[in-house]
Formats: C-alpha cells, sequence, structure tokens
C-alpha cells in the first residue's frame, strides 16, 4: 500500500474507503469531506487521492490479438522492454556493479503515438504491427494508487479542534459514511481512530476478567458461592455514580477512565466486604439474620465511611485538574469518586436488602441456614455421622 506524507499520518483522524472504482471511491470521499468541512471541530480535511496527472492508456483488442494469435503478455512486454528496459547485462568495476538495461532511445519515446509502429511476434512467428490490435487514448489518472485487502483505496486525513474528542468524531464519520459510502465498499480507521477501537476492546475484556476474579476471591474468602453475588450488586451501583459523575464534570469516557472504572471495581466491593463478613461472624454466634444485619450496619459504618473518606479525599486533588497535564487523569478520579459515593450510600442500604431476599430463598432451598452456628451440623453432616443435626 502506497503511504501519504508525514502531515496525513499523525493526523488524528484516519478513515480508509475502498473498492475497486477509483471514480466511486472519490465521489464517496469528496461527499464525505464536503460534509466534514462544514461541522464544527474537524480542520485539516484531505484525502490521500491525488488525480489529474497526465497517462496515457493502451487498449487492447483482446479479440483482435486473440485471431492474429498475439498473446497479452508479449504486447505488455514488449511495450515495457520499449519505454521502460529490460536488464540485459551487467558491468562491474572496482568491487562495483551495475545493470546495463536496454530501451528505445529518448527520442523514439516522447510521443505515445510511436508505440503504434513496434511490430509483435505472434504465436506462428510472425510479425504483427502493434497498432493491429492496441490504441491508445491519452488522459488523466491518479499520482498513485493505493491499496489495501487487494482493493483501491482512498484515505480521508482530519484533525480535531474545540473541544470535539476521538470518540465523537469516530462517531460522527461512521454515521455520516453510512449514508454516502455505498454498501460495495468497506471502510475501516486507521491511526488513532483504529488504536481508540483496539484499546476499548481490550479494556473491556480487561473489565470483565475483573469482575470474574473478584467474583473467584470472594468465593474462596467466603467458602461461598451465594454471598459474592450478593457483595457484587456493589458493582452496578457504583457504576450509577461513576456515569453521572462524569455527565455532571462534563468529561469524557476515554481509556483514562476506564482504567479509574476497573480500579472502582476493587474498591466498592470492600464496603460490601465489611458488612456481609461481620453479619455472618453475628450469625456464627447465635444471631438469626436480620438481628445479625441490623447490628452489622451501624458497627461497620464507621470503617465504612472511613475508607471511603480517605479514598474520595485522595482523589479530590486529581479530579480537580489543578497542576499541568492533569486533565488527562481527571476523568479516572471524577469517575471513581462518584462510584465511591453512590455504591457507599447504597450499599447500605440496598447490600443488607439484597442478603436477607437472597439468603432466605437459599435457605428455602436448601432446607438449611447457608450460615451455620458454631457446633452446629448440616442435615448432610449429621446424615453422614448417622445422628440427628444439632440444633441452637
Amino acid at each position: 500500500m502506497g503511504g501519504g506524507n508525514a502531515a496525513f499520518r499523525s493526523a488524528m483522524l484516519q478513515f480508509n474507503v475502498r473498492g475497486r472504482n477509483y471514480d466511486e471511491i472519490s465521489k464517496a470521499t469528496d461527499e464525505l469531506t464536503a460534509w466534514m468541512k462544514t461541522q464544527p471541530g474537524y480542520v485539516d480535511v484531505d484525502v490521500s487521492y491525488r488525480g489529474g496527472k497526465p497517462e496515457v492508456a493502451i487498449n487492447i483488442d483482446r479479440d483482435r490479438a486473440a485471431d492474429l494469435g498475439v498473446p497479452i503478455a508479449s504486447i505488455a512486454s514488449t511495450v515495457r522492454s520499449m519505454m521502460a528496459g529490460d536488464k540485459v547485462s551487467e558491468i562491474s568495476s572496482d568491487g562495483q556493479r551495475w545493470d546495463v538495461r536496454l530501451r528505445l532511445d529518448e527520442a523514439f519515446r516522447q510521443k505515445a503515438d510511436d508505440l503504434l509502429a513496434f511490430k509483435i511476434r505472434s504465436t506462428t512467428g510472425q510479425l504483427v504491427n502493434m497498432s493491429s490490435v492496441v490504441s491508445i487514448t491519452p488522459g488523466t489518472g491518479p499520482a498513485k494508487i493505493d491499496r489495501q485487502n487487494r482493493q483501491r483505496q482512498i484515505t480521508i486525513y482530519a484533525n480535531l479542534t474545540g473541544g470535539k474528542t476521538l470518540g465523537t468524531g469516530v462517531t460522527e464519520v461512521e454515521a455520516k459514511a453510512k449514508k454516502v459510502v455505498p454498501r460495495t465498499m468497506n471502510t475501516d480507521w486507521a491511526g488513532m481512530g483504529d488504536i481508540m477501537r483496539e484499546s476499548f476492546g481490550y479494556l473491556f475484556e480487561a473489565l470483565i476478567l475483573a469482575i470474574i476474579i473478584v467474583y473467584l476471591v470472594l468465593a474462596a474468602q467466603f467458602e461461598s458461592f451465594l454471598h459474592p453475588f450478593t457483595i457484587m450488586l456493589s458493582l452496578p451501583l457504583s457504576m450509577v455514580g461513576a456515569l453521572g459523575a462524569i455527565a455532571l464534570a462534563h468529561s469524557t469516557i476515554s481509556m483514562i477512565t476506564l482504567i479509574g472504572i476497573i480500579l472502582l471495581m476493587g474498591l466498592v466491593t470492600k464496603n460490601a466486604i465489611l458488612l456481609v463478613d461481620y453479619t455472618n461472624t453475628l450469625r456464627r454466634h447465635g444471631k438469626n439474620r436480620r438481628e445479625a444485619l441490623l447490628a452489622a450496619g451501624p458497627v461497620r459504618l464507621r470503617p465504612i465511611l472511613m475508607t471511603t473518606g480517605a479514598m474520595i479525599f485522595g482523589m479530590t486533588p486529581v479530579a480537580l485538574g489543578l497542576s499541568e497535564g492533569s486533565e488527562l487523569r481527571s476523568p479516572m478520579a471524577i469517575a471513581v469518586i462518584g462510584g465511591l459515593i453512590t455504591s457507599t450510600m447504597l450499599t447500605l442500604v440496598v447490600i443488607p436488602v439484597a442478603y436477607d431476599i437472597i439468603d432466605g430463598l437459599a435457605e428455602r432451598m436448601l432446607g438449611h441456614a447457608t450460615v451455620m452456628h458454631e457446633g452446629e451440623e448440616t442435615p448432610l453432616q449429621a446424615k453422614a455421622k448417622g445422628h440427628a443435626p444439632a440444633t441452637s
């Protein structure tokens, strides 16, 4: 694929349009660039296509060539040899080597019509005039031909200004391209647009992996597959605050923001862990589920508020973005602070209710409490020992 100059390759937006016909591709890209020039936020809009270069088209009459026994490859090789030249020998001198190329003298390469005077040998050995099988048409064409995936390609370049983000630009250009680019053509992104899409894909995979790892760690800690679900209800509660804080601050969802959300996944679960763990401890010491929940809330309120407050106050200078270059880190801190605030407030209400409902359903399905008192045995354990289960 032919590349553009350095200024083009450094453009923020690089949108590729591919097809088989350069005229159709050029028409679609011209409509798209004309629209971008009328929209705020797009500057330095340009395309990689440069037309208007004089060229000569050699049109082969294939039926006539077949009748005369002239192979198409012979016509092409003759034109190449006469005009561009072929290597016929080498010259060596003082350890250096130069190729010797044979072609027509420059005086016979000035006019395209001179090609018609050439003769081509047919498969029968006869010489056939070039003018009998080809015609020459002057015209214009592209200065270079870019190709990708064996298709001709034109790339649209643009930079962004006025606060327009890369994600917004990508979304707007794609929406317009669906209207002006025929379905027979292919489109994709290069440069920063392609990097952004790839990075977002990896970050979403990392987010899913983080949730799975949190669940596995909680399952190992509580020796239960049920209570981690209760604890992880704090994750969607934190997302409400994170996205709400980003919207209120008129910030953007960038790669740094997603990194902050992944960080948030580990932070918000600690509130629910403190609450659920102490509830289970109280139940093992003889309290029933409701009593344990009502007692655990006030006791764990202080450590929950202290850890959350420490994290919020620590993130506040980053969220304010007062230092140089802090605008890059600010969305991450805003998302973390918003998620911590909502998760802390809602965890104290939602998690106890969810614990009561989920644990009650599990208890009815299993036939015994999910958290046993000290010295108490489950029906299965008692059956294995051959005596009735202990009761408290």
